[in-house]
């Protein structure tokens, strides 16, 4: 293909401009995600929630996330991304972005009123739960699901997922030692 010069400019002047750091993904994160995704599919029929894999939703601030995985008002959602009064749940999967993810996701979620965030650690095999935001980007309620738990969401508090089943059987067989971290 040839572009002449303005088109040239125009590409790279959106590229520059919609360039966002993303942290390669490797192999166990993506395993987790493709597990989650499933069990989520599963789940949940398209007349309960939409169940997004990497995709945006729109916060109040100008920019629009991609988080691993969102549960969703049920909608095609082709007119618009999900907003946090749609988001039922976003998890966001970690091994070597956990800090990131503690320290900057979860704060920014709060802050825009996503209802319940999970923190998939699989350094350590465990689920960090987050819920009831305030606006002072904390969350009222935090607490870690190890292995040998059940976890079940603020919107449908009568479905528990044994959290054993949401790693592979490799790492069940490693129980997490997860050390609280509550304020």
């Amino acid at each position: 293909f040839f572009f002449n010069d303005t088109s040239t400019t125009a590409i790279y002047t959106l590229s520059l401009h919609y360039a966002l750091p993303i942290s390669p993904m490797n192999p166990a994160h993506a395993s987790a995600l493709t597990r989650w995704s499933r069990l989520f599919d599963a789940l949940f029929d398209e007349a309960t929630a939409a169940v997004r894999q990497q995709c945006p939703v729109s916060l109040e601030e100008t920019s629009e996330p991609h988080p691993d995985l969102v549960i969703a008002a049920p909608g095609e959602w082709e007119q618009a991304h999900p907003g946090a009064e749609e988001i039922y749940l976003v998890v966001e999967v970690s091994d070597s972005t956990l800090r990131s993810d503690l320290a900057r996701k979860v704060p920014r979620y709060a802050r825009n009123g996503i209802i319940e965030v999970w923190i998939v650690d699989l350094t350590i095999n465990v689920v960090h739960v987050h819920r009831d935001p305030d606006r002072s980007s904390q969350y009222a309620t935090e607490f870690d699901v190890k292995l040998d738990g059940d976890i079940g969401m603020v919107t449908f508090p009568d479905v528990l997922l044994p959290v054993v089943k949401l790693f592979p059987a490799s790492r069940a067989s490693k129980p997490g030692l997860a050390p609280s971290r509550r304020r």
